[in-house]
């Protein structure tokens, strides 16, 4: 329907055998840790790409022009989340001119050309627990394959391929529905990003008609030890990564919590008390995975603030004083900040119980 209607208007591309040995990626005006370093090894483990890089303006230029009349390049034009729009454009990129997506987080670590020889190549990003699917895609898993995310920090197909273009005609939906809102990060994951990519490829796998995308090869992680820096138990070894072609190393600027200045206010500096009086008169609260996010003094305050739902506040407190008595120092007391220090990372661990959404697994 959308998906026809979008293509017909834009000049529908040209299937062709296999997938075009080049690289998009998007930024927006302030570069992340170590992307220049990404950059860089990308180009060198696969010499044989063109990598063409696209800043916002020139993201928004090509949408405009190759989808122009489409419902595509409204709706991107009116998107507020910076995110919205480089999840739209990656997948109006790879819909018309087939090739290779990757965010500017993506650690290469060998040559992807044997993929350019598929139709299309998406990451099984990670394994969700029932409970973790619940959260996400409001609906229980209907087979055990259905718990695997598939992820769209790096993927590829030719051009025109029916799993790119079915989720773009999806995105373009639900990003539609969001206009006029004010769009949290859950939204963008279940709008445009991998919640709703994993939800138009399950829903094609386990139709009634047959599996639409059986041509798809969905790469699990290798067995290495992760290269990005967690908690133990925060991943399993074949997550967040493109088979043994590289790894997502996660670095979450796309969220409202880290987003640069340049993109408005971030809850992880001054602008805080600016940012919860804003909320409050939207009426719009503060999360438990926006508190994740928060550091030092300024935690502290967001825990207290009245910007904060109460319940969340208070099972955000409750599970700070559960991890007392793991770690060192002394002093007695039961939860009012007198008690034995919580082991080192317990912040994670703390947001993980308290907000599944924050646990880092997102993208």
């Amino acid at each position: 329907m959308i998906a026809v209607l979008l293509l017909a208007a834009a000049a529908a591309p040209v299937v062709v055998s296999g997938i075009p040995k080049v690289i998009y990626t998007t930024h927006g005006p302030t570069k992340g840790d170590n992307w220049d370093e990404y950059a860089r090894i990308l180009r060198e483990t696969n010499p044989t790409f063109e990598v063409k890089s696209f800043d916002d303006e020139a993201a928004a230029k090509y949408v405009a022009e190759a989808y122009e009349g489409t419902k595509l390049a409204e709706v991107y034009e009116k998107a507020e989340r910076p995110v919205t729009k480089a999840d739209l454009f990656r997948l109006a990129i790879v819909a018309k001119e087939g090739g290779f997506y990757a965010d500017m987080d993506f650690l290469g670590k060998a040559d992807m050309s044997d993929l350019a020889a598929t139709t299309a190549a998406f990451p099984l990003e990670w394994y969700k627990s029932e409970d973790a699917f619940r959260e996400r895609h409001l609906a229980e898993p209907r087979d055990d394959a259905e718990r695997w995310q598939i992820g769209n920090y790096i993927f590829a197909s030719e051009a025109g391929h029916a799993l790119v273009v079915d989720a773009l005609d999806e995105a373009t939906e639900r990003a539609a529905a969001l206009e006029g809102r004010d769009v949290s990060d859950l939204d963008v994951l279940r709008s445009t990003g991998p919640y709703m990519l994993s939800e138009v490829y399950h829903a094609g796998r386990l139709g009634d008609g047959g599996h639409k995308y059986k041509d798809v090869t969905l790469l699990k992680g290798d067995s290495d030890a992760p290269l990005r820096d967690v908690p133990d138990d925060h991943t399993a070894n074949d997550w967040h990564k493109f088979g043994h072609y590289g790894e997502h190393m996660i670095s979450h600027s796309w969220t409202s919590r880290k987003l640069a200045d340049d993109y408005g206010d971030c809850v992880d500096d001054d602008s805080f008390k600016g940012k919860v009086k804003r909320r409050k008169k939207k009426g719009i609260s503060f999360t438990c995975a926006d508190v994740h996010y928060m550091k030092g003094k300024l935690k502290k305050k967001a825990c207290k603030a009245k910007g904060l739902r109460k319940a969340e506040r208070r099972m955000l407190r409750g599970r700070m004083l559960k991890g007392k008595g793991k770690g060192k120092g002394k002093g007695k007391g039961k939860g009012k900040g007198k008690g034995k220090k919580p082991p080192k990372g317990w912040e994670w661990v703390v947001a993980r119980e308290a907000c599944p959404l924050a646990c880092g697994q997102c993208r």
